[in-house]
This record gives structure tokens, C-alpha cells and sequence, in this order.
């Protein structure tokens, strides 16, 4: 008989701002390996969470690696998610910033990987109501609000759900992960007493959310080495059904068990944005107030925020002036072109 449906699913986070400098040129090639150790050795489906430029710097420096990560992509085993440019922390950005950190984004995944962005998910604290206007418009189709536990603590308010309708002031929604008591981080301990509580049994297809930072190197705390141990237990766990996937391919199998049992129940299907969601999820709009930002809003006072205001102001009065001396001609001789 088999047992009952567990997913299962990783976001894989590592990025060339910051980590490239304290660690050197094998920080993103090492991540994308040890990743592939993982899937292989557990058969783990998930994700890649990469800075953009992170990316393109792969495409310079260790192109074997970023081929390598293309061919884990076209093969199902891990998608691309955030896609950020630079990983920038979203609520002390301005709106034109937020837009433009996707629109790079976007296109560098699309030239470097091959595949448009899906699912919005960062694992640094990345949160503001009108986010889902902004990832609808640049075509992403679902989300998770699982953000680690890292330098700023953010929590977003739990639910007894396995998956959600986030929806934004406008109006928009996407369907989204939502922060539970089946997030896990990449400690292996927290594993410790998962299967056995509430949301595994209370829900009808619970699902498994973990974020890690693989690298193998025995001076880093997160590496394959460390969890295969842990999850080749899940995976061969046989009071379950055991469901690795991706996170657009997880998000899509829970609307499609949603519709499913709304169907068996003579509920009707009604559309919503995007269309075919299931109308019996759960919808929450999240507010600031609700979520709690550590020490980041309460150091310097709004310093960060006023000075990246004025920095956007200076950026778009230079865009403007380089479009206005456009319409004067080059500054050089046509023939020297």
C-alpha cells in the first residue's frame, strides 16, 4: 500500500556579491557540484538560487560549471529561482530599483540558462505588499516565502497550509510556499522530529521546504557530505510517498490536487489571476507590521532607504540626460563610426 504523499523540495543558495570575494573563484562552481552530488546520490529535486551577475561571471570564468548547471536544468533536476540581479534586500529598495534588479535578472537567465524565471523565491529577506504586481508583470508564476533565518531574522506569519494565494495591494496573485513548520533549514538536525508532527498528518499533501548553501569545503558548515545521511533517510522512508520536485513543479501538482478536490466536492472552478488558480486556497496579503525585520529597521533609523532614494533619483536623471544628448548625434564623426 502506498503511503501517504510527502514533497519534497531545496532552494541551493549561493552568490558571487560577497562570497566570490571572502572565498575565492570556486565558491559558484563548487556549490553547482556539490549539488549534483546531492541530486544524485538522494534524488532530490529543487532549486538554484544564484545572483544574476553570478551567473554571468560563471559565463566568464568557469563555463564548464555554468554548462553543467544548464544541463541540471534541462533535465528537470533544479530550476532557477529569484533571479535577482544582485540579491538586493527588496523593502529598502525603490520601486524602479526592485523592477529593474528583476528586468536584469530576467534576461541574464534567459541568456545564460536558457529558461525564463518561474517561481520568485530568495533566500535573503526579500518582502513589500505590492511585490506580487511587480513579479506577475515580469512573468513569474508562483513563490515561496520561506527566507532563511540569516543576518536579519525575517518571519513572515505561518500557516497551516502547504500552499497559499499571495496577494497584493493592486489586487494581483500568485500562488506561493508558505512560511510553516515544514520549512527546514540546512542543519540536519532540524529533521529531528518533522515527520511526526502536526502539518505532516493535518495535511492532505504536506510539503518539505529546505534551504541550503552547498559548498565542499570542510571549512563551510553546509556541504553534501553533511546531509546525505539525513535525506536518503527521508527519501527511502516507506510511511511515505516521497515526491522530489522542483518548485514551480510542486507548486503546480498542489493547485492541480486543490482543483482535484474541489471537483470531487461539486465545488465550482472559478478563475483568478493568474487563471486556473484553485479558488478554495487560502488568500493572505500580507502587511509590514506583520512581519518582523531584526535589527535592520531598527539601526541608522531610515538612513538606508533615504540615501538609496536619492542614489535612484541621481540614476534616472542620468538615464534621462543620456536620452536627451541621444537626440544630438553621436560626438564623433560619422565616418569614424
Amino acid at each position: 500500500m502506498p503511503g501517504k504523499p510527502l514533497y519534497y523540495t531545496f532552494g541551493n543558495h549561493m552568490h558571487w556579491v560577497d562570497m566570490q570575494w571572502l572565498w575565492g573563484y570556486d565558491v559558484l562552481p563548487g556549490c553547482v557540484a556539490d549539488m549534483r552530488t546531492l541530486v544524485d546520490e538522494t534524488g532530490a529535486r529543487g532549486c538554484v538560487n544564484f545572483d544574476a551577475v553570478g551567473y554571468e561571471k560563471m559565463a566568464g570564468e568557469c563555463p564548464e560549471a555554468l554548462a553543467e548547471l544548464r544541463a541540471m536544468i534541462e533535465a528537470g533536476h533544479v530550476e532557477p529561482v529569484g533571479c535577482s540581479y544582485g540579491q538586493p534586500y527588496g523593502l529598502f529598495q525603490p520601486g524602479e530599483s526592485n523592477i529593474r534588479q528583476f528586468n536584469y535578472g530576467v534576461r541574464t537567465a534567459r541568456r545564460l540558462l536558457g529558461v525564463r524565471p518561474q517561481t520568485f523565491w530568495e533566500e535573503e529577506f526579500y518582502f513589500f505588499p505590492q511585490l506580487p504586481q511587480v513579479l506577475r508583470r515580469c512573468g513569474y508564476k508562483g513563490a515561496s516565502l520561506f527566507f532563511q533565518w540569516t543576518w536579519h531574522t525575517p518571519e513572515l506569519p505561518g500557516e497551516q497550509a502547504s500552499l497559499i494565494l499571495w496577494e497584493g495591494i493592486d489586487g494581483s496573485r500568485l500562488p506561493a510556499l508558505p512560511r510553516n513548520t515544514l520549512n527546514v533549514h540546512q542543519w540536519p538536525e532540524d529533521f529531528d522530529g518533522l515527520l511526526e508532527q502536526g502539518l505532516i498528518n493535518e495535511l492532505d499533501h504536506p510539503a518539505i521546504v529546505q534551504w541550503l548553501e552547498l559548498m565542499p569545503s570542510r571549512d563551510w558548515m553546509c556541504r553534501s557530505e553533511v546531509l546525505l545521511p539525513r535525506l536518503k533517510a527521508l527519501m527511502g522512508d516507506e510511511r511515505f510517498d516521497v515526491r522530489p520536485r522542483t518548485c514551480a513543479q510542486l507548486i503546480a501538482e498542489l493547485l492541480e490536487a486543490h482543483k482535484t478536490a474541489q471537483a470531487s466536492s461539486d465545488l465550482q472552478t472559478q478563475a483568478s489571476s493568474p487563471p486556473s488558480l484553485a479558488s478554495n486556497l487560502p488568500v493572505r496579503q500580507y502587511t509590514p507590521d506583520q512581519v518582523w525585520h531584526g535589527m535592520t529597521l531598527g539601526k541608522n533609523a531610515d538612513r538606508h532607504p533615504r540615501a538609496s532614494r536619492r542614489v535612484e533619483r541621481r540614476i534616472l536623471a542620468a538615464e534621462s540626460i543620456s536620452a536627451l544628448a541621444g537626440l544630438f548625434g553621436r560626438p564623433y564623426p560619422s565616418w569614424d563610426v
